[in-house]
């Protein structure tokens, strides 16, 4: 005989908490009344429930562990289970996370001495736990800021286009995702007009999109000279290529990195944003890698030593034009 306990069939029936019955007991009653929902919950089954208590409002907020390998299935469905058992939940929120394992140890190895997979480090893991958290939603940008006090807190902006699906979650969202990694988050939805306008609408940003196109190309087609060049005999042979793309690339980052700045304005000064540690950053490593004084001079070095063959070149060409003309009888007009 199927029963609500089915819906959790890896843990022991005296174990199940009061939220977990709670959601079994819905999903069964959707599987057995749904005839949208009862074909794809069929073979669905949840790894565990916690209820969670959302800051602000003073709701409360039901966090559903699915198993890994159910994930596809669970989307495919998704906003409408979410939907439906709110409803069957009286009104609170609902939300699903993939059960995932985390891998605790240093230098790579766990205490047993067996390697870290990378998809399960603790980074990879809260990373992953925030696009469970906002599905169907996506994610289109993340910061952190820090606070004078010594605290942080991470900002995650979601696509705009949900936001009439998200809009009444964010603070859900926080909540959990807290009471999940301790970490203190906000959710909000990027703000990307200025005088009533879409960013990319306006021709200055146009303009500077593409000029950064075109700084990018310029950047990697440099450096892959350069590389190419070493390949092909060593870094001393290659120092012209390397002393290119040392100059061009720097200067042009720093560029790209500026006119991002002036399109945010004076929140491109934030530290909210990465732009201006990106710029900061930039700016050592050119300190770092030497003055540019000192490529550029090196570089102008290489080129003058290329002048005895130009004008032995030049030379050679004058000689031959004469002789042509001599030979075909032409005058020069100039």
């Amino acid at each position: 005989m199927f029963t609500a306990s089915t819906k959790i069939p890896k843990k022991d029936p005296k174990d199940i908490t009061k939220v977990e019955q709670e959601v079994t007991q819905a999903l069964f009653d959707l599987e057995a009344g749904s005839s949208e929902l009862k074909t794809d919950l069929k073979d669905l089954h949840i790894v565990s429930a916690k209820e969670v208590s959302v800051e602000k409002g003073g709701k409360k907020a039901v966090v559903v562990f699915i198993p890994y390998k159910q994930r596809h299935a669970y989307h495919r469905i998704q906003q409408r289970l979410v939907r439906e058992l709110e409803k069957k939940l009286g009104g609170r929120h609902v939300v699903f996370i993939i059960q995932r394992h985390v891998m605790h140890g240093k230098n790579g190895r766990t205490s047993s001495g067996a390697a870290i997979i990378a998809s399960r480090t603790v980074a990879v893991v809260q990373k992953a736990m925030l696009d469970d958290l906002v599905y169907p939603s996506e994610i289109v940008g993340k910061r952190i800021r820090f606070r004078l006090d010594g605290s942080s807190q991470l900002k995650v902006f979601l696509d705009k286009k949900d936001k009439s699906n998200t809009d009444y979650k964010l603070d859900t969202f926080a909540s959990v995702y807290k009471a999940l990694t301790g970490k203190n988050t906000v959710f909000e939805y990027p703000a990307s007009e200025s005088f009533g306008k879409q960013l990319y609408e306006h021709g200055t940003v146009v303009s500077d999109i593409a000029k950064c196109r075109i700084e990018i190309d310029q950047c990697r087609y440099l450096t892959l000279a350069a590389a190419n060049a070493v390949d092909a005999g060593d870094a001393k042979t290659a120092m012209k290529e390397i002393s290119e793309a040392k100059i061009a690339v720097f200067m042009s980052v720093q560029n790209i990195i500026d006119r991002a700045m002036q399109v945010h304005g004076g929140e491109g000064l934030d530290h909210s944003h990465p732009l201006a540690y990106m710029f900061a950053m930039n700016r050592t490593l050119r300190y770092a890698d030497g003055p540019d004084e000192v490529h550029i001079g090196q570089l102008g070095k290489i080129e003058l030593k290329k002048a005895p063959e130009v004008h032995k070149l030049l030379a050679h060409q004058k000689s031959r034009n004469l002789e042509l003309q001599k030979q075909h009888n032409v005058k020069a007009h100039l």
